[in-house]
């Protein structure tokens, strides 16, 4: 998968970091996705809370599977 393709996933906030500004989703798929407040907007960001299900599109980034675009489910 090449860094700029993208595909809809959906999963669960597994931890999110006000703070640092980060975090991680657990995909449906098993897979865990990193997210970072920059790619889905401060407004959600502090919205979001573990165990939250979500939407998002992944995209292969340097150092593993990002998630972008999220949306709560």
């Amino acid at each position: 998968m090449s860094e700029n393709t993208t595909t809809t996933k959906t999963g669960t906030i597994k931890y999110a970091s006000e703070e640092r500004g980060f975090g991680f989703i657990k995909g449906d798929d098993g897979i865990d996705y990193f997210f970072h407040q920059t790619d889905i907007g401060s407004d959600l960001f502090y919205m979001l809370a573990k165990g939250d299900s979500v939407t998002f599109e992944s995209r292969q980034a340097d150092k593993g599977p990002r998630a972008v675009g999220l949306a709560k489910a």
